[in-house]
């Protein structure tokens, strides 16, 4: 049985019973399983987009979106967003995409356990 979820954008992970067949994790009370491409917001315009971008990145002509840097046809590549998710900036190196969303959530981890003296 799955629980529900309130946003599936903001969730990576579907928390499974114990007792499901599909269960990958050998933790006794709770298992893990990734939720799908579009379960996470990355559904069919993000796919075709991402392959649109990936015929610059094979080709070795694509810059990453947030260093400037050229991207290798054999790194690791996100097609990177804006932060409101409404449009696509372009292809960015994995580690330059990642790095930008983890500031990002620290940032706003900081912001609601800021005390006010």
């Amino acid at each position: 049985m799955t629980h529900s979820l309130q946003d599936a954008r903001k969730s990576v992970f579907l928390r499974l019973t114990p007792t499901d067949p599909t269960r990958v994790s050998k933790s006794p009370r709770w298992s893990y399983k990734r939720a799908r491409t579009a379960e996470r917001g990355y559904g069919g315009d993000h796919q075709a987009a991402r392959r649109q971008v990936a015929r610059l990145v094979e080709a070795g002509r694509a810059s990453c979106s947030r260093c400037g840097g050229l991207i290798m046809p054999d790194a690791k590549w996100d097609l990177d967003h804006s932060d409101d998710r409404g449009s696509y900036l372009g292809a960015a190196h994995a580690s330059c995409n990642r790095r930008a969303g983890a500031a990002k959530r620290h940032a706003k981890r900081l912001r609601l356990t800021a005390r006010v003296w």
